[in-house]
């Protein structure tokens, strides 16, 4: 972690391949509000980002509404107003 005063602000940069962590709070380069330290933040790998949820092609879209239709017809015994 490199740190640096810009504009008499404590700025935070994590190292390549790293991230910051407070709590919840991710990022790569911190500006530290008067009420926050260096202490707060640690220095950890970065995440891996999950796979999309989402289709990657109209085709794909299409395919799982068709699957969610079916669902809904199953389970309620009427057909999907879609």
């Amino acid at each position: 972690m490199k740190k640096e005063i810009r504009y008499g602000v404590t700025v935070l940069y994590a190292d390549k391949g790293k991230v910051l962590q407070s709590g919840e709070t991710v990022g790569t380069e911190i500006w530290l509000s008067l009420n926050d330290n260096e202490m707060n933040w640690k220095e950890v790998d970065t995440p891996v980002e999950p796979e999309s949820p989402l289709p990657d092609t109209y085709e794909e879209a299409i395919e799982q509404l068709d699957v969610y239709r079916a669902a809904y017809n199953i389970v309620t015994g009427q057909e999907a107003q879609i």
